[in-house]
């Protein structure tokens, strides 16, 4: 592989884990958020029919359509259902104007958008487009409707330049592995700079917010993570310090989360150290009481028996099938009906297929008799 080719592999594992903002196979997808439906009455065939942020009960001249469930709008569209890929999938965007019958932008719009855009590669650009504007139009007041056109028009102009905001590839490949991942990490960082620059442009401030905040808070945690642990010159206490800073970057629901697993990762390291050395349950099980709570702390203790049992049952029963398998005396038939009833009495029959799998595994890693005699 020569060196632009190293580089570029190194760039796409960083682009795997910088989060949802970052632009793969020119498709952008914010998910569907799980709040809750707006209000709505519900008739006697199941549509649902409201004037979104007005009021909870529809006038009897309102034609906006509150849509539960795609079959809901499937059966109204003048496009008929949609493509197979997307048969059966459950949608709960909250999308709605306010009182004055003003757009509410939020994240949801986004995921619309992606939804219906998705189905570009078997139905055509146009359809898909014209399947937005009809849901939206089905969906919204006529104001608020148009301002979600108007974006969608913003929104697609910025889609088509996201080329333009690839990392450089230009910077020569060193061979030092912290050295090229700092390096790629800092294009990246270029790139996710001038897209979120790119988003404020076409979208302007307010909806690019609504739709990308949350992924680029991610991404900008994960750069400086990446920095951190490639950074040779800081020190342990001080790679931890600057993780834990680049956290506060995240909204609190992923803060909490991303702080629970550096947790867990390091408490899980901590453990391996003392079971490494040989006893020290009392130390492990004090250690996880205080990050999970007693409860817990007594279940993974169990869980730890139950594996050494299971390890001191597996090395056993491998010892006595190699002694067998080392006896002069027997023939191959013997050895097999005498390591076969070995099976029965130490294993149950999903047992057996666990130990088979860890045989294999045992046997690709340890050369055979015969590779190691013939050198």
């Amino acid at each position: 592989m020569n060196a632009n080719a190293q580089r570029v592999c190194l760039g796409a594992l960083i682009l795997l884990g910088v989060g949802g903002a970052l632009w793969h196979s020119n498709a952008e997808k914010p998910m569907p958020t799980a709040r809750t439906l707006a209000r709505g009455t519900t008739s006697s065939t199941g549509a649902t029919f409201l004037k979104t942020g007005y009021s909870d009960l529809p006038s009897p001249t309102d034609r906006v359509r509150r849509f539960r469930t795609l079959e809901e709008y499937e059966a109204v569209s003048k496009y008929g259902r949609l493509p197979n890929s997307l048969t059966g999938l459950n949608v709960n965007w909250n999308i709605t104007a306010n009182a004055n019958g003003k757009l509410i932008v939020s994240r949801d719009l986004a995921a619309l958008f992606e939804f219906f855009l998705s189905t570009h590669t078997e139905e055509g650009l146009a359809t898909s487009l014209g399947r937005i504007e009809e849901y939206l139009r089905g969906l919204l007041p006529e104001a608020a409707a148009s301002e979600a056109l108007d974006i969608l028009r913003g929104y697609l102009a910025y889609k088509q330049g996201l080329t333009r905001f690839e990392p450089s590839t230009a910077h020569a490949f060193t061979g030092n592995q912290n050295d090229d991942l700092l390096a790629t990490v800092g294009d990246v960082k270029a790139a996710m700079n001038q897209r979120a620059t790119a988003r404020r442009q076409f979208l302007g401030a307010e909806v690019a917010d609504a739709f990308f905040k949350d992924d680029e808070a991610y991404d900008a945690y994960t750069i400086k993570r990446l920095e951190a642990d490639a950074n040779t010159s800081l020190s342990a206490a001080d790679k931890e310090s600057l993780i834990a800073q680049a956290e506060q970057l995240l909204p609190p629901d992923k803060r909490d989360r991303v702080q629970q697993e550096r947790k867990e990762a390091a408490l899980n390291q901590r453990i391996a150290a003392l079971q490494a050395q040989g006893g020290n349950e009392e130390t492990i099980r004090n250690l996880r009481t205080e990050l999970y709570g007693p409860q817990e702390a007594n279940r993974l203790a169990a869980v730890d028996q139950e594996q050494a049992a299971w390890m001191q049952r597996l090395q056993s029963y491998l010892e006595t099938k190699d002694s067998v398998l080392r006896q002069t005396a027997l023939t191959a038939d013997a050895k097999a009906l005498t390591i076969e009833e070995l099976e029965r009495s130490r294993f149950t029959a999903e047992e057996l297929r666990e130990v088979r799998i860890l045989e294999s595994i045992r046997t690709q890693k340890t050369p055979s008799a015969k590779t190691t005699q013939s050198g």
